[in-house]
């Protein structure tokens, strides 16, 4: 999946995401909120899981996630970028000559570049079914 370009990171007709914060503390707040999220996604599914619940499994009152996030979407949509910086970081990695291990083999090469990508992929099963879900429901997940 590809990554979202921040023109695609609002739902139509709502407000622009809040402001990405800079404190250490709001930020581990806001992973906090994603974590939980997932936790939610993956035990209730996409559809089902609301911000409520969202909120009581990251033990924060509803309107903290207002204050990072306008909506569960935007939340899907932000774990969907960071899956594709994790594989992207993964990729990256493959790339660097001394991860190579001594071999010149370009199909060695181009083998160990497929495992790490679905290496990054199985770490998360329940959420990338979740993603992928989503994919075919919202447009914005195939925009690249």
């Amino acid at each position: 999946m590809a990554g979202l370009s921040s023109k695609n990171r609002t739902s139509p007709g709502k407000k622009s995401l809040p402001r990405a914060p800079q404190q250490a503390r709001s930020r581990r707040t806001r992973q906090k909120l994603i974590e939980a999220a997932v936790d939610c996604f993956e035990r209730h599914g996409f559809d089902e899981t609301t911000t409520a619940m969202i909120a009581a499994r990251a033990g924060v009152a509803v309107g903290t996630v207002y204050n990072y996030f306008t909506d569960k979407r935007e939340i899907i949509l932000e774990l969907l970028n960071q899956t594709d910086r994790e594989v992207a970081e993964e990729v990256i990695a493959q790339l660097e000559p001394a991860s190579w291990q001594g071999t010149t083999d370009p199909r060695e090469r181009t083998r160990t570049l497929i495992d790490a990508i679905f290496h990054t992929q199985r770490l998360r099963p329940g959420i990338q079914r979740i993603l992928w879900a989503q994919y075919f429901k919202d447009p914005d997940f195939r925009e690249p």
